[in-house]
């Protein structure tokens, strides 16, 4: 009797069987998880990419085309019923709040949220779940008018290469001299001819009235932004003194002819300067009671004529940075070295633009413009 009882408690066949019946649940759960994490992730992602055009449409929509909260609010609905069957089932909040700032600037902040159900696969009915609720939540913020006060500096390159012409057509009808480089360092005039095409240079004086034309829509009556312009080629050259307004920087800009190596390390520290000295900080108090926001703008063509330039900018850029100044960088058909200069020296990626022609210039030193004086609408959460 012992020895049948001994060797039943010593019998290992069926262990697996049992095993595998207990496991099989968990196993087949957790594959079922496994497929229902992934699908939540990508329906996750998708739903908020979703409020996030939702909020940004409305948002861009108060700073840009003056609508009421109301019409804010359905521009945002329409956009996300646009959606169709992706988001079937939700029932949108959203929220329009509009924060009045100092010299009749205003502050809009737009809130869209809504739960989705999302259907799992049928492994997970072992645990007795068919759907699964993600929540999704989305911030924008825009403004209207200058809600900050601003001092910026640009340095900009009028080296010889600006002289170079562009792709941007200038006219079809009227001729005119065209430069190019062929792998030289010397710009040679190609003759009269059309159609005309922009030069560098007069491209960086339309992107210039570009950015002012930006600045005088938020601050008409000149009493929140502060401008200042330094160029330079092999050295750097005087400079326009921070002012109120524009005009002077506008003015000096205009008048910039191009001739000479590059060497952007004085000019670049003539603003550091200008934008740190406490009496900077002092006329916006006493102007307008504020404390003002940074910016320089560092554009070239091309790159330093020594390498040593490179090093001694870079310095002055991290110090820029570390002083809270925002760096916008340009790099105008710029070289490799130049893009690598620039693309260092900026605040960050979003700060860095590219630009191959004329029009592109522009539209980089507007964008530039946007975000400095006003805040283009953006995603706080």
């Amino acid at each position: 009797m012992k020895s049948t009882i001994h060797q039943f408690l010593n019998d290992r066949r069926g262990n697996f069987g049992i095993l595998s019946s207990l496991l099989l649940p968990v196993l087949l759960g957790a594959a079922g998880l496994a497929v229902d994490v992934s699908s939540m992730m990508l329906a996750k992602q998708d739903a908020q990419n979703y409020a996030d055009g939702a909020a940004l449409a409305a948002s861009s929509a108060l700073a840009d085309d003056d609508i009421g909260e109301s019409a804010a609010k359905l521009l945002a609905g329409d956009f996300l019923k646009a959606q169709g069957t992706a988001l079937a089932g939700t029932t949108p909040t959203i929220m329009v709040q509009t924060t009045p700032g100092a010299n009749n600037s205003k502050t809009f902040t737009v809130d869209v949220s809504f739960n989705q159900t999302i259907s799992l696969s049928p492994l997970m009915s072992i645990f007795g779940k068919k759907t699964a609720t993600i929540a999704i939540n989305s911030r924008s913020v825009s403004n209207r008018g200058a809600s900050n006060s601003l001092s910026m500096f640009l340095v900009l390159d009028r080296s010889g290469s600006m002289q170079t012409s562009t792709t941007t057509v200038k006219s079809t009808t009227v001729a005119c001299h065209y430069y190019y480089m062929p792998n030289t360092s010397t710009v040679k005039d190609g003759g009269s001819k059309t159609p005309c095409y922009y030069q560098r240079i007069e491209g960086l004086k339309l992107a210039a009235d570009t950015l002012f034309a930006t600045f005088a829509s938020v601050d008409p009556n000149l009493n929140l932004i502060r401008t200042g312009a330094v160029s330079y080629n092999s050295g750097k050259q005087t400079e326009s003194q921070l002012a109120w307004g524009w005009s002077a920087a506008d003015n000096y800009i205009d008048a910039l002819t191009p001739t000479g190596g590059t060497s952007s390390t004085g000019a670049f520290k003539v603003a550091l300067d200008a934008l740190t000295a406490t009496t900077e900080d002092a006329a916006h108090k006493n102007k307008n009671g504020l404390a003002p926001k940074k910016a320089i703008v560092f554009m070239t063509d091309g790159e330093n004529s020594a390498s040593s330039d490179d090093t001694s900018t870079l310095t002055h850029c991290a110090t820029a940075k570390s002083k809270g100044i925002t760096v916008y960088t340009v790099a105008f058909s710029a070289s490799d070295q130049g893009k690598n200069l620039l693309s260092k020296c900026a605040t960050s990626s979003a700060t860095f633009f590219y630009a191959d022609s004329a029009s592109e210039l522009t539209a980089a030193f507007k964008s530039i413009g946007q975000v400095a004086a006003t805040g283009l609408p953006r995603l706080t959460q």
